[in-house]
């Protein structure tokens, strides 16, 4: 079982994180659909600077097929 959220360290790309929240944020399922594609539940979970998650973003502003989509990606 994975946590909440992760803060991701230097080893992940921030550009694909910036995606991964970017979309979410504005709803996005396609750009979300390449930015989870092969991805681990880790960075799917990556909490930003702020400790939100893609999925809190996606929640937040009332997206749901993106969170769907991240459910179904083994976000929590």
């Amino acid at each position: 079982m994975a946590a909440a959220s992760c803060k991701v360290d230097d080893a992940v790309d921030n550009g694909e994180l910036a995606q991964l929240w970017t979309a979410a944020k504005v709803g996005d399922v396609q750009m979300l659909g390449r930015a989870t594609a092969g991805a681990s539940d880790v960075i799917v979970n990556a909490a930003d600077g702020f400790g939100n998650t893609a999925l809190y973003y996606a929640a937040h502003h009332g997206h749901l097929a993106c969170i769907k989509m991240l459910l179904s990606r083994y976000a929590l």
